[in-house]
Parts: C-alpha cells; structure tokens; sequence
C-alpha cells in the first residue's frame, strides 16, 4: 500500500483462509485453551525483554511462536533474519517471519522485509510448478521489538501481501491475562488456518 495507489484488492478475494482467519479472531464463539494463553504470555515476557542482536531476539521467540502455532521454524534459509515454516509434505513456505531488534533499526521495515523474503521464497524455481497450479497463498508475520502483525499474501498479476490484524503490541500492557488471551486467540486461529493451508497444498 505505498505509495498509496498500489493498494490491491482484497486477498480473501484469492483464498478464503484469509476471510477465515478474521471471522476466527473477530467472533466471539472461538476461545483460546488454556495452554495457548499461557504460551502466548511467555511469548510476551520473551518479546518485552531487551537484546543485543536480532539473532538474539529471534533465538528467543521463536519457541514461543513455534509452540503456539504447533509448527516448526526453518532457520533463516538464506535471508536475514528471516526464519519460515514449510509444509510437511512439500517445500511450501505457509509461514514467513522477519523479526528487527527494536522498532526502527536493522535497515527496513520487517514489514517489507518479510513481504519481499515472501516473494523471493515463491520465486525460487522449485516452487515453479506450484506457482503456476495456484495463487501461493500465505501468512506473513513481521515483528520489530516487543510489536507483531500478521499479514496474508498472494501471488496473482503480481505479489500482494497485506496486513489482517492491526499491529498486536506485546509488552507494556497493566491487563496482562487479557491481552495474553487476546493473543492467544489470534495465534490460534493463525494455528488453525496453517493446519488447513496444509491440506490446500
């Protein structure tokens, strides 16, 4: 969406796990279990703490997000300080992350970091066949310091990624259990649509 005219159309136009993932987060029928709110506070206490390296930071969130999500994280594959989590089956990126240090350093925005690390990712030749069967689509997850959004993406005439949740603080909330829980759900319902992006794939 920058500059401003290179808005694309909705995603949930090119996937409804988009949609989905949304009606989970705004409804009031889904809850978080109990497991999930306790994981989603450690991944608040992790993500409020100060680092020196972006390694660092990433060495210590990501078992926290890997045990919300229930998914295992690949490394960097290349990239820097980007870390993705594959299908099961298939080299199939379902999941992109960039995490920045603190807001405002490492060079970029980890929102258009992730966003083009998303793109590379799909670009690469062994995802070939795969891009001309479908639309790639995806989650994208950036993070700087103790703040976090998720974004959806798509590969139609060109790549779109665009954020589906405001940009989740993590740290400096009095509420404690209520924002842990408001997490909690949010990274539920990230859990149960990549389990379905799964079967898609």
């Amino acid at each position: 969406g920058r500059p401003f005219g290179t808005i694309g159309p909705p995603i949930s136009i090119y996937h409804p796990i988009f949609s989905r993932f949304q009606t989970l987060i705004q409804g009031d029928g889904f809850d978080p279990l109990p497991e999930d709110v306790v994981a989603a506070f450690d991944l608040m206490e992790a993500a409020a703490d100060f680092y020196e390296t972006e390694a660092h930071r990433l060495n210590a969130i990501t078992p926290c997000l890997a045990k919300l999500l229930a998914r295992k994280f690949h490394g960097t594959s290349g990239f820097d300080g980007v870390t993705f989590s594959e299908t099961a089956a298939k080299d199939i990126p379902l999941l992109v992350m960039e995490a920045k240090n603190e807001v405002g350093t490492g060079g970029s925005d980890p929102y258009l970091h992730a966003a083009f690390s998303y793109r590379k990712l799909w670009v690469e030749g062994s995802r070939l066949g795969m891009r001309n069967a479908c639309c790639c689509p995806g989650f994208v997850l950036s993070m700087a310091g103790p703040y976090l959004t998720i974004h959806g993406g798509v590969s139609v005439d060109n790549f779109i990624v665009q954020p589906l949740t405001e940009t989740l603080g993590l740290a400096n909330f009095p509420a404690h259990f209520d924002r842990a829980r408001y997490i909690a759900k949010i990274m539920a319902a990230l859990r149960i649509c990549l389990n379905e992006f799964e079967l898609f794939y």
